[in-house]
């Protein structure tokens, strides 16, 4: 598909590292009246997940490609995710910027996501 993520070679999470319980959901814009959108989640689940901030040089890679990566997800692997999802945390929203099966496996799958900020604070954003 032409991302930098090809294929992601990093080792399989051990017993434990699943350690944060974040809600995966769909993001849809629909637009109101004439010049403004309300954001709508048709579907919400929640998994376990790790959650970790990426490395300076990832960081870096990233905002030179115009594709800010901030975080790294690992999930259960599962089909369907797209960059159309978000993942929320301790009342922080991320948005999926790319996500590939760990090792090419069908068991782990790696979403690099970006950090939107505070779900709260994006609430009162909506419809701007």
């Amino acid at each position: 598909d032409g991302s930098v993520m090809a294929k992601v070679d990093f080792p399989f999470p051990s017993a434990g590292k699943l350690n944060k319980r974040v809600q995966i959901r769909l993001r849809q814009d629909i637009p109101v009246g004439l010049s403004s959108i309300q954001e709508q989640h048709p579907y919400v689940f929640t998994r376990w997940a790790s959650l970790v901030p990426v490395g300076t040089a990832v960081w870096a890679a990233s905002v030179q490609t115009d594709e800010v990566v901030t975080h790294r997800c690992l999930i259960r692997y599962m089909d369907g995710i797209t960059d159309q999802h978000e993942i929320v945390h301790s009342g922080r929203v991320y948005r999926v910027r790319r996500c590939v099966p760990l090792q090419g496996e069908r068991r782990f799958l790696v979403l690099e996501l970006e950090e939107l900020g505070d779900e709260t604070a994006l609430l009162g954003q909506e419809g701007a």
